[in-house]
């Protein structure tokens, strides 16, 4: 099924801001239908798994061929320990992994009728942020089984962009994106990777820097490199550069196409004895990102995330990252708590 996919076609209609939710989750179900190749589709739908015992649901989409699956009605024959299993734990997993295939087989019977004939399991990508909201994506499958490495390792890079694409859809809301700096735009770049505008942190010299090499990079993964090796296209394409800006395609009127460095880190953690490099590895690990996800995540150097989360766990007086999950859920995250002022 995976087996050379084009998911940058799927970034690119990820970072698509326009349009409602709704339409962006279809197109975006459809896009990894034609990337994988799926005989079953694709399924996606928006979800709230903030506190494990209730999660909130809203009804899924599906791609053209994918069977309607009732999402809804699902998630009313789970127990808190079965979310937790499927919604709590890795970022990529099969359903009958995640749960116990005994326990899946339980949840498939207790949905009787409303669970499609054929689909034996599902292959998930959860693309949440710190505090487990996000949308999941769901690949039907006509038998149990685990993922294998590659798709564990495309499917993990897919799930954090749509994760970052869905923070930028709604952080710009209605008002979209223009070719210049301001309510967020930091930078303005053309393809080349010259800077055209700059303010704030994008001003630096070191950022400036930064944003014309990643402007390189994107430019060369969706030509050159995309059609000599997909997967080294899509490893050179991180979510983030310098955990702060996300790059997206703008056309202006003329059709001339520029890039544009949009802040858009992760929501943070408060109050922590941490910086803000630190809160955001500490966060992405406690949603279960191995490190080497973690860097492709926020536009860092592996190296720099094993340093960041060896010192937010000594800060913090724990002896692993597997303490962190417990640890940062009593924290709302620093957007939402100024929302809620």
């Amino acid at each position: 099924m995976l087996d050379r996919p084009d998911l940058l076609e799927v970034l690119d209609t990820a970072y698509r801001v326009e349009g409602t939710e709704e339409a962006w989750l279809g197109d975006l179900c459809g896009a990894i239908e034609s990337a994988t190749q799926s005989p079953l589709g694709c399924s996606c739908f928006f979800l709230d798994a903030s506190d494990l015992s209730r999660p909130k649901v809203r009804p899924a989409v599906h791609s053209p061929r994918a069977p309607a699956i009732d999402i809804v009605s699902m998630f009313g024959t789970l127990s808190g320990s079965g979310a937790k299993a499927l919604f709590g734990q890795r970022p990529v997993t099969t359903s009958s992994e995640a749960a116990g295939r005994a326990v899946w087989r339980h949840v498939i019977e207790r949905c009787g009728d409303l669970w499609p004939r054929g689909v034996q399991d599902t292959l998930g990508i959860l693309a949440f942020d710190a505090r487990r909201r996000g949308c999941v994506i769901c690949i039907p499958l006509p038998r149990m089984r685990a993922p294998n490495r590659l798709e564990l390792r495309r499917l993990s890079y897919l799930g954090v962009h749509v994760a970052t694409a869905l923070r930028l859809r709604r952080a710009v809301g209605a008002r979209g994106l223009r070719a210049d700096t301001g309510d967020g735009t930091e930078a303005v770049l053309e393809p080349s990777g010259r800077v055209v505008a700059a303010e704030g942190a994008a001003s630096a010299a070191n950022a400036r820097a930064e944003l014309r090499e990643m402007a390189l990079r994107l430019d060369h993964s969706r030509s050159r490199l995309r059609r000599e090796d997909g997967d080294l296209a899509l490893e050179a394409w991180t979510a983030l550069v310098s955990g702060r800006w996300t790059l997206v395609d703008h056309f202006d009127t003329d059709g001339r196409r520029f890039l544009l460095a949009h802040k858009n880190p992760p929501a943070l953690a408060e109050p922590l004895a941490l910086d803000p490099r630190e809160r955001m590895v500490a966060s992405a690990v406690a949603l279960g990102h191995p490190q080497k996800l973690v860097g492709y995540a926020l536009g860092l150097p592996r190296p720099s995330v094993a340093r960041l989360l060896r010192s937010a766990l000594d800060k913090l007086g724990l002896e692993s990252p597997a303490e962190l999950a417990g640890v940062l859920s009593a924290f709302v995250p620093e957007e939402e708590e100024q929302r809620s002022r």
